[in-house]
């Protein structure tokens, strides 16, 4: 399968003068200052953020910055603590888990080292290739693109690529060249989803509805 480079380069220029202006309010914008803050916080929170809401995930955070800032303040922490300050999360207590294994093996294997590549990073527990993508990208700078659904759903109603999972969309965008892109979509797109193309879209308000086969499908079939 192919991308559709033209397109995608396009959209990223419309979106990224947007990002500042449409979607300053994308709850991504601050969960990316809150990780700039220290580097363990952003591996604890894209750790945390799989099935929960950016608003939610921002209101633990804040918490959880004041208590927690490596993984030995994890390990130190007593457990019904550490599980009260997760509580407004989905599936908080497997979280819990993931952080605390994560936790020592951080330590005890790779000596606090996080590591660059994305198939030594997925060996550590709570962190599949979305996550590891994130992490090492916005870490190190490494030009490499997490799809969660967001970014999963908006590529292929732009038709940008056509894919029916995420793991395909992670293979098929992460083949591009173009290194600034692949820097910043996730960003980008994820603020897209959470301001506009929504599960239930606002295409009347849509910035891309122009170069959106969604939209047209949905003028087309309200036309016809």
């Amino acid at each position: 399968m192919n991308v559709d480079t033209e397109k995608l380069e396009v959209v990223f220029k419309i979106i990224k003068n947007e990002i500042n202006k449409t979607l300053k309010d994308a709850p991504i914008n601050e969960l990316i200052k809150i990780k700039k803050q220290n580097k363990w916080l952003t591996v604890f929170a894209t750790i945390l953020s799989s099935r929960t809401s950016d608003k939610i995930l921002l209101k633990v955070l804040k918490n959880l910055s004041t208590i927690i800032k490596t993984p030995h303040d994890v390990l130190n922490l007593n457990y019904q603590d550490l599980l009260n300050l997760l509580k407004p999360l989905g599936f908080y207590k497997v979280k819990a888990k993931y952080l605390i294994d994560f936790s020592k093996q951080i330590i005890t294997k790779y000596n606090l080292e996080i590591p660059k590549e994305i198939n030594e990073i997925t060996k550590l527990p709570g962190i599949g290739k979305k996550v590891g993508a994130i992490i090492i990208n916005n870490l190190y700078n490494i030009p490499i693109i997490g799809v969660d659904i967001h970014v999963h759903r908006i590529l292929n109603r732009l038709g940008i690529i056509k894919t029916k999972k995420e793991l395909e969309t992670f293979k098929i965008i992460n083949s591009i060249d173009n290194q600034e892109i692949k820097n910043n979509l996730n960003h980008y797109l994820v603020a897209m989803g959470q301001v506009i193309c929504k599960s239930k879209p606002k295409c009347n308000i849509c910035f891309l509805k122009e170069y959106c086969n969604y939209y047209r499908k949905i003028i087309i079939e309200k036309t016809s």
